[in-house]
């Protein structure tokens, strides 16, 4: 009978920690306050690395926006020009080709718009002289 009340016993390990030796408990609840220290550490670290990723992803939409020359028009010698085109004959424009090139060439200077932007527009004003 004695066995059988053994195997049935209302101790289920929750007084585990007070049968151990206070030296092991204390060991326990050491570790238990290191690792909780360690996740923090690393969840601060985690979320200074997704703000540092979030802060340079913003970095390279903005150099992209700009680069794409979202922020500066056509230069106004560029627009003089081809306006000219429509209403004068094409022998009159031909003088303000000159000011387009000198136009074109100070914005990409200014650096108001990336290189390939330059280089349609050299281009485009090339074609014009064909």
């Amino acid at each position: 009978e004695s066995e059988d009340d053994d195997d049935f016993s209302d101790d289920d390990g929750e007084n585990k920690e007070n049968d151990e030796d206070p030296r092991l408990a204390e060991e326990r609840r050491r570790d238990q306050k290191a690792i909780r220290e360690i996740r923090r550490r690393t969840e601060r670290a985690d979320l200074r690395k997704e703000r540092r990723r979030q802060r340079e992803m913003k970095r390279e939409e903005m150099i992209e926006y700009y680069e794409r020359g979202a922020y500066h028009g056509k230069p106004s010698g560029w627009l003089l020009y081809n306006v000219a085109g429509l209403f004068i004959d094409k022998s009159d424009v031909d003088g303000l080709l000159w000011k387009c090139i000198v136009s074109i060439t100070d914005h990409y200077l200014q650096c108001r718009m990336p290189f390939a932007a330059y280089e349609r527009a050299v281009n485009e004003q090339a074609q014009h002289l064909a």
